[in-house]
């Protein structure tokens, strides 16, 4: 009898070894063991975003992270309701590298309920957004295009048809080119009152206007050599007179922790400008930062903003060429007196790693 079960005991673990050489189930462990690496990684850094530049870097792929962890996590209770009962906890128990399943499984659950708190998806929902009442009068509102059109931008035919296309009231250009700017006064016809900020390193911004008597001010955010935009826009056709501020920050990378930081002075002097305004007031620009980051919070709170996005989407606006699945680092924030009749962003977006953000906000 207990030879049998010698005998039994040595072909199951030949058997084991046997299969734990097929290559798909090496493969998919291996894959299952970067999934577990990658989400502890950015979990880990999220929660030490504060501590150092680099970490705060991970939180804008807390998105992604929302996406592998759930995944993972489902895949994890699937494997073990089904085909953990069918071997009667054998050979798929033992495919575990680094880290013991039961790890695995307790990473990605902690993970996903992380992510889904900051993330926070349920905000996207129509429902959850104020925007969704509809104007109170139809012409109550202010039409606006924001957009990065990248310094390297060859399409200024596409461009220039892209802007009329919108019929937007108001547009904001950022790292506009000498050759794009030249090619404005196209648009002369349509915008009759414009500024263009020339930025060096970055190209320029450039803002049109269709209403007539809008003011322009430059604002050196922070003292980084990046200027802002102050727009004041005049009463007009018995709408409110209302102001925004266009903005380009740096943007951060790993090698130069600096701008990391020069990006988050000049935020916390836009959440100083935002909080002192009486009048409707939006911020909008490229920011380089996602609504997951610690500092676009504080952002939120300190200058008492609204982000568009709810109601509406994520709305992931760069890399274009990830789509939806891209990081949302173009915004358009706004104070208690506007509110967000539409959101959209632009596809495709010609010429530019960007795409463009449109609104549509009632006063």
């Amino acid at each position: 009898m207990n030879l049998d079960i010698e005998v039994e005991s040595s072909e199951k673990n030949r058997t084991d070894s046997w299969l734990s050489w097929i290559w798909p189930l090496r493969i998919g462990n291996w894959v299952a063991t970067l999934v577990w690496i990658t989400v502890l990684g950015i979990l880990l850094c999220t929660l030490a975003a504060n501590v150092h530049p680099w970490f705060e870097l991970a939180t804008h792929f807390s998105f992604h992270a929302l996406w592998l962890s759930g995944i993972a996590l489902g895949l994890s209770l699937l494997h073990r309701i089904v085909w953990g009962r069918k071997t009667n906890g054998g050979t798929p128990s033992r495919f575990s590298m680094f880290a013991p399943k039961r790890v695995r499984g307790g990473t990605h659950f902690v993970a996903f309920i992380v992510f889904l708190w900051i993330v926070s998806p349920w905000q996207w929902l129509p429902s959850s957004a104020r925007s969704k009442e509809g104007p109170r009068n139809g012409d109550e509102s202010i039409r606006v295009l924001s957009w990065n059109v990248w310094l390297r931008n060859q399409s200024a035919k596409e461009v220039m048809s892209l802007i009329r296309e919108s019929d937007a009231d108001l547009v904001a250009l950022y790292e506009v080119n000498p050759e794009l700017a030249s090619r404005m006064e196209e648009l002369r016809d349509s915008y009759a009152e414009s500024s263009w900020t020339p930025e060096w390193d970055s190209g320029s911004i450039v803002i049109l206007s269709r209403i007539p008597g809008t003011a322009f001010a430059k604002n050196n955010l922070a003292n980084v050599g990046m200027k802002a935009v102050e727009i004041d826009i005049p009463a007009w056709n018995g709408k409110k007179a209302c102001r925004f501020l266009a903005l380009h920050t740096k943007s951060p990378t790993p090698r130069h922790p600096s701008r990391t930081r020069d990006r988050d002075r000049q935020l916390a002097d836009v959440a100083s400008w935002a909080v002192k305004q009486t009048e409707p007031a939006a911020v909008l620009g490229d920011f380089n930062v996602t609504p997951f980051s610690p500092t676009f919070r504080q952002l939120l709170i300190d200058g008492k903003l609204q982000d568009t996005r709810h109601g509406f989407g994520n709305h992931a606006s760069w890399p274009l060429a990830l789509g939806d699945f891209g990081i949302p680092i173009d915004h358009v924030l706004i104070n208690s007196g506007f509110q967000t009749r539409l959101r959209e962003v632009v596809r495709p977006s010609p010429g530019s790693d960007h795409s463009p953000i449109f609104v549509e906000l009632g006063f």
